[in-house]
C-alpha cells in the first residue's frame, strides 16, 4: 500500500539496499518488478527522481544495484529510452547487449573511481556515471548493417544526445550538469575512463 500511495519508495529500496549493503527479498523485489510502471515522471516530481538516483549513482559500487534494477524492469521506469537497448547487440563487443556493455562500462568506471576519486569533483561523480549509462542511448534508432554483417551505428552521438538532453530535462539538471553529462557523453570521452570501447560507429 504504501509502495502505491508513494511510489518513490520503490527507488528508494534500490537506494537503501546500496547504501546499506543489504539484499532486497524476493517477495519485496516481486512487488516492486508488479509496482514499477507507477514510477513514472508523469507522477512523481522529477527532482524527487533525480534526488534518489543521486544517492545512489553517488555510491562506490552502484554497476550491481543498477544490474538488479533493469532485471526488475525498473530502471526502464524511470528511463524508458534504455529499454531497446536490451535488444540491440554489436558484434564486436562480444556482450549480450548494448545494456549489458552500458552496466560494465559503468563497473569499469566505479573501479577506475577508486584511484582517481581526486581527479573528479564529488558532487558530480553521479553526473558522470550518468553520463556513463546514456553514453550509447542513440545507438537501438541508428542500427545498421553492412554486407558483411557488421554493425553500424552512424549518427549515434547526435541521436543520443538529443535523448539525453530529454531526460536531462526531467530530472530538472543544472545548467552546469547538463554541460557535464553532454560534454562526457561523447564516444571518445566515455571510453577514455571507463575502458571500453564504445563503437562510434
Amino acid at each position: 500500500l504504501n509502495l502505491i500511495q508513494d511510489p518513490l519508495r520503490i527507488l528508494r529500496a534500490y537506494r537503501f539496499s546500496t547504501v546499506l549493503g543489504f539484499e532486497i527479498e524476493p517477495d519485496t523485489r516481486f512487488y516492486l518488478r508488479e509496482l514499477s510502471p507507477l514510477l513514472s515522471f508523469r507522477i512523481i516530481a522529477g527532482e524527487r527522481i533525480r534526488y534518489e538516483l543521486y544517492l545512489i549513482l553517488q555510491t562506490g559500487n552502484s554497476a550491481p544495484t543498477l544490474e538488479l534494477m533493469v532485471e526488475d524492469g525498473v530502471l526502464f521506469s524511470v528511463f524508458p529510452e534504455l529499454s531497446p537497448m536490451k535488444h540491440t547487440s554489436q558484434r564486436y563487443y562480444n556482450e549480450q547487449n548494448l545494456l549489458y556493455h552500458t552496466i560494465k562500462a559503468l563497473a569499469n568506471f566505479e573501479k577506475i573511481l577508486v584511484e582517481k576519486v581526486e581527479e573528479y569533483e564529488k558532487e558530480l561523480v553521479w553526473i558522470f556515471k550518468l553520463a556513463v549509462l546514456l553514453h550509447d542511448i542513440g545507438k537501438p534508432q541508428t542500427i545498421s548493417f553492412d554486407e558483411e554483417g557488421n554493425t553500424h551505428f552512424y549518427g549515434h552521438d547526435r541521436i543520443g544526445a538529443e535523448i539525453a538532453e530529454s531526460i536531462a530535462e526531467r530530472l530538472k539538471l543544472s545548467k552546469r550538469e547538463r554541460n557535464t553529462t553532454k560534454k562526457i557523453g561523447e564516444a571518445s570521452h566515455v571510453s577514455s575512463f571507463t575502458g571500453c570501447s564504445t563503437g562510434s560507429h
